[in-house]
């Protein structure tokens, strides 16, 4: 038998493919893989309904923390107040007794902007002076 190859030439032979799954195991791995991808889908179904529910907490979960911590300030505000003023009852109590007038507090809703023009007024008072 005479080959068309050169003598000495390696011959390449087509590499040995498996041989065909059998239809029923194929159809069955198929069908695992299937339920296997539906069950991560309804897990990832679930934890993105979870996020979300988490979402829309969050407002909620802000407003009431910042609630609390106002309400710890307000407290400690009025505490303030309460103290200042007997702080200059007693400091009035101890002043001569002739009737002065007492400074009055500011309202404690006065806004800021009113504060600092009246400042201004003052200091330029006092240069003027």
């Amino acid at each position: 038998m005479a080959s068309s190859e050169p003598e000495g030439t390696p011959r390449h032979e087509a590499p040995a493919s498996p041989p065909p799954p059998h239809p029923l195991s194929s159809s069955r791995e198929a069908a695992l893989r299937i339920r296997q991808l539906e069950q991560e889908l309804a897990a990832a179904r679930d934890e993105a309904e979870a996020l979300h529910q988490m979402l829309e907490d969050l407002p909620e979960i802000f407003e009431r923390k910042f609630r609390q911590r106002l309400q710890a300030v307000l407290e400690h505000q009025q505490h303030l107040l309460a103290d200042n003023q007997a702080l200059r009852d007693r400091l009035f109590a101890l002043g001569p007794a002739a009737p002065v007038e007492r400074p009055r507090l500011p309202p404690a809703n006065e806004e800021r902007w009113g504060l600092g023009r009246r400042l201004r007024q003052v200091l330029r008072q006092q240069r003027g002076a």
